[in-house]
């Protein structure tokens, strides 16, 4: 349990001879989770997407119509975790506060709320390795990233297609092979769908690398004059909150806001009161809000080891 910020604790907020004291808070920057979800407001408690196969083609009409099977698809579940923070401080300390910075630590609860969110909206990336347990449940029961997906369609091979890891640093070889294994993804029904990968997303320490990668005229790292064939094929994204310094990831931007989605079940809101008894003031926080992805092919991640 915390401790209750008095006079005592804090002297020098009370010492008129200090000529400043820094609070350690920072610009935090606007909020990435838009540029990557779909974010909407929720009424419920849970939320729940369904889905069922796509149709394949057509057979040869030989004077009678050949009916074709659909299937029940993967359902997602998505349930709104709870976050909530407060800090207390006595009366006194705030009266004789001498530089306002237990007003600015009131208000810095929002800050701490922005720190909340930002880091879950990334864990779809940071866990994207691993089968997720936190906000939501697929019942296709794999990572998001992953060489074993499955299908519920009876009869359907899933020996290619239905990859999207790779293990591969990334390089402008390595990047070219991701984006043809990209491209060669299949729908549950086994057939190409015309993946369109266009969106390389990348940890602050490879942002020099992605770049070199999609912008420079000739092929990165050679002395001859050969094309660079991925020039312009890509936009970078640098996500400064991705946990590994080595993974990448790419994405149909288009395609990954129609299954990726936010839900807002309370935003951001903050209360104040003081206890009678004691004269402690209490500053509190709270959000509720959960995330879901649908299907796994809008995105392809290395897994670098």
């Amino acid at each position: 349990m915390s401790t209750i910020a008095t006079s005592e604790n804090f002297a020098d907020l009370l010492n008129p001879a200090i000529r400043g004291i820094a609070s350690g808070a920072y610009e935090m920057g606007k909020s990435r989770i838009e540029d990557f979800y779909t974010v909407k407001d929720s009424d419920r408690d849970k939320e729940t997407y369904s889905e069922i196969t796509p149709l394949g083609k057509l057979s040869i009409f030989t004077d009678q119509i050949s009916y074709m099977d659909m299937a029940q698809g993967y359902d997602v579940t998505a349930e709104h975790i709870e976050r909530a923070g407060g800090i207390q401080i006595k009366r006194k300390l705030y009266d004789d506060d001498q530089f306002g910075m237990i007003k600015e630590y009131l208000s810095g609860l929002g800050v701490s709320a922005f720190k909340s969110q930002e880091d879950d909206a990334a864990e779809i990336f940071n866990g994207a390795f691993s089968v997720p347990t936190t906000f939501f449940v697929h019942t296709e029961g794999v990572a998001l990233c992953s060489d074993s997906h499955t299908t519920t369609k009876d009869g359907v091979s899933t020996t290619t297609g239905f990859d999207n890891q790779v293990l591969t640093a990334m390089t402008p070889t390595s990047v070219s092979a991701a984006r043809l294994q990209f491209k060669g993804f299949k729908d549950a029904s086994g057939w190409k769908y015309g993946a369109k990968p266009n969106m390389l997303i990348v940890p602050d320490e490879l942002e020099d690398k992605a770049n070199e990668i999609v912008k420079t005229i000739n092929e990165p790292g050679t002395a001859n004059n050969t094309i660079n064939v991925n020039k312009d094929r890509f936009s970078v994204y640098v996500y400064p909150r991705l946990s590994d310094p080595t993974n990448w990831f790419l994405a149909d931007r288009e395609m990954m806001k129609q299954n990726l989605y936010w839900f807002w079940r309370v935003r951001f809101e903050d209360a104040r009161m003081e206890s009678f008894d004691n004269l402690v003031a209490k500053a509190r926080a709270y959000l509720r809000y959960s995330m879901l992805r649908r299907d796994w092919r809008f995105i392809l991640g290395a897994q670098v080891s």
